[in-house]
């Protein structure tokens, strides 16, 4: 509202600067140092001062039927309705369109100056009984007023927005040209204030008029005249100031309004008027949510959930005959939708008050280790105003399945190297990200190759186990496969189902070897050489490659030597069980012949030798390697020694 606060006017203090001149200051002074003026005046400007709004979109509904996005006000947020915080510490305003902007909680006002004060300022000078200045006057100079409050009287009130469309919510408040007919009450509380957005209901302020502060400031004089003679008491100079302080004149607070009547929707009830009854009440929200008769489940392995939902209805009588469910990625729905059942008749229809018949998920196929979220509504056996709001939103967890098995131990080891037992001991440790579920099965597979498509030695098959704590070991699997041969590495891996059966990825390959005699000695050599066909030295020595599949080391070697290569004929040397030691996967030395003399016969001999590992396990005897008893020499031909030529 445009308004202003009058002409405010004091009586001004004294001089400002006072007491300046003493003495014999003849000709520099003009007024008493402690002379005031009546009248400082100013004009206060007018200016149009709105308090806090947002515009808003008024419009007249012809039913109780409320649109989604539909405004009104509240003592409190119900459920379907979201709090429209926009008008928080706002007055709603009427527009042609939303959104508008402006006013404040406080104003000021801008003042003119340029009144006249009243005369004052005579001084006699002394001694010398030369008069001074006489009275003088002062102009009022411009300023601005302190702030005044811009509130008119309010109640701050509830604003919330209608979710999806529905019938009037009871303990709503709506504006009405005249009184409705039924179930409504007059909402006097409101009655000479203007309702003003808030979180919470009930806080009051304002006032229908305000006041200002304002300070009055002179301009400087007076120029003159001056005194004159000599004095000796104190004078204020030429040029000085005054000011005062006073209040304005009130001015109303109360902005452009239209008185309304505010009416608040009462509980419904079905009343009988004569042979008449009031129209249907559509049902309650679905309360009491379950999926597959849990409250918001977690680790669910089930692909076709059932859910169900209690139907109530304010008209005693009525049935619950339609509904309507939506399955949804995100909590607001926004995100992707999985089920819309949309309108679906019920057989046989809810009872009021009953819990509804289990409705199983028709939608797209439900992932793992997801949260969904649902929400249902129902229609009641009414032609009209018989659809429900939606619920509140529930959600359910599909059951994450188990991760791999992490740390496989074969007889309590990781990837043993000589496994003793026949029927060796598996066990591994149960993960899963549903942080309550149990390990409740197993399935191992051991196989001769580590791709697992060599021969299968024993597939367990699932098999039931005792519960396996989440993040703990399982306890031991005895093998019961094909039997296991000594000194061969095999392969193996487990897979876990958790206590919703879901099965589990299979782990990492892991192996085992079992204990085994040292592998058959291989490349041969006699003097560093494989079968020479002459000796170089004389006695050979022999060596050959020992390795173990356990990795163990070497302790003892034997070695024959014969005339037949089937080791029939005649003896030339056996070393017996000799001790050694070789790394397994490394060439013995070499063991020098302690046999029967070579002495260049030129026959040809056979060899073999076998090691002894350090449990004492023999290997078999190597292939047969040769040697020919003939030394090695050269022949001279065409020596010259001085001419003379030897053959």
């Amino acid at each position: 509202a445009t308004h202003n606060n009058g002409t405010p006017s004091c009586t001004t203090g004294g001089p400002s600067p006072a007491n300046q001149y003493t003495d014999s200051d003849s000709g520099g002074a003009t007024a008493s140092p402690t002379h005031t003026h009546t009248g400082a005046m100013v004009s206060v400007d007018n200016i149009t001062n709105a308090p806090p709004y947002l515009d808003m979109v008024y419009c007249v509904n012809p039913d109780l039927n409320i649109d989604s996005g539909m405004v009104t006000l509240f003592t409190s947020t119900p459920s379907g309705w979201t709090r429209f915080s926009a008008l928080d510490s706002r007055f709603a305003r009427g527009a042609s369109s939303y959104g508008g902007t402006g006013g404040a909680t406080t104003h000021t006002h801008t003042t003119t100056g340029g009144y006249t004060t009243g005369a004052s300022g005579t001084r006699t000078d002394s001694p010398g009984g030369g008069v001074g200045a006489g009275n003088h006057t002062h102009t009022t100079a411009n300023g601005s007023t302190g702030a005044g409050n811009s509130l008119p009287p309010y109640l701050d009130m509830v604003y919330a927005a209608k979710d999806t469309a529905g019938s009037a919510t009871s303990g709503l408040i709506s504006m009405t040209t005249d009184t409705p007919p039924l179930g409504w009450t007059r909402y006097t509380a409101l009655d000479g204030l203007f309702p003003r957005g808030a979180a919470t209901q009930g806080g009051t302020g304002g006032a229908t008029t305000h006041t200002h502060s304002v300070t009055i400031v002179t301009n400087s004089g007076p120029s003159g005249p001056v005194s004159t003679g000599s004095r000796a008491i104190s004078a204020a100079p030429i040029n000085h100031t005054h000011s005062c302080s006073t209040t304005t004149a009130s001015a109303s607070n109360v902005p452009a309004y239209i008185e309304t009547l505010f009416y608040q929707r009462k509980d419904t009830q079905v009343t009988s008027l004569g042979t008449e009854e009031v129209g249907n009440v559509a049902p309650n929200a679905p309360t009491s949510l379950q999926t597959n008769g849990q409250i918001n489940p977690v680790s669910m392995n089930d692909p076709l959930p059932e859910f169900s939902a209690i139907f109530s209805d304010p008209d005693a009588l009525d049935t619950g005959n339609y509904y309507q469910i939506q399955v949804n990625t995100a909590s607001n729905f926004a995100g992707t939708s999985m089920w819309d059942s949309t309108k679906t008749a019920f057989s046989p229809v809810i009872t009021n008050g009953a819990r509804s018949s289990n409705i199983e998920y028709a939608g797209s196929t439900l992932q793992q280790a997801t949260i969904y979220y649902w929400r249902i509504k129902f229609w009641d056996n009414k032609p009209d105003a018989n659809e429900s709001d939606w619920s509140a939103t529930a959600q359910f967890t599909t059951n994450a399945l188990p991760t791999q098995p992490t740390i496989l131990y074969c007889q309590g080891a990781e990837n043993p190297t000589k496994v003793t037992s026949a029927t060796p001991t598996f066990s591994a440790i149960f993960n899963d990200p549903d942080t309550a579920d149990t390990g409740n099965s197993y399935h191992i597979q051991v196989n001769t190759t580590s791709d697992f498509t060599g021969t299968s030695m024993w597939d367990s098959t699932k098999t039931t186990i005792s519960a396996i704590t989440n993040g703990t070991r399982s306890g031991n699997i005895t093998y019961a496969g094909s039997t296991l041969n000594e000194g061969e590495t095999y392969y193996w891996k487990i897979r876990f189902w958790d206590n919703n059966d879901a099965e589990g990825a299979w782990s990492s390959t892991n192996q085992f070897i079992m204990q085994g005699i040292p592998d058959t000695p291989s490349s041969l050599q006699t003097n560093l050489m494989i079968n020479p066909p002459a000796l170089t030295y004389v006695p050979p020595y022999f060596s050959a490659i020992y390795s173990d599949p356990n990795g163990d080391n070497a302790s003892a070697y034997q070695i024959n030597v014969n005339t037949n290569s089937s080791f029939t004929g005649t003896v030339l040397w056996d070393s017996g069980k000799t001790s050694t030691t070789i790394v397994s996967g490394q060439r013995s030395p070499g063991y020098l012949y302690n046999g029967t003399a070579m002495v260049n016969s030129h026959n040809t001999y056979y060899w073999r030798i076998r090691f002894w590992d350090s449990d004492d396990s023999v290997s078999n005897w190597s292939a047969n390697a040769q040697f020919t008893d003939t030394y090695s020499s050269f022949k001279l031909e065409g020596l010259g020694l001085n001419g003379l030529k030897l053959d």
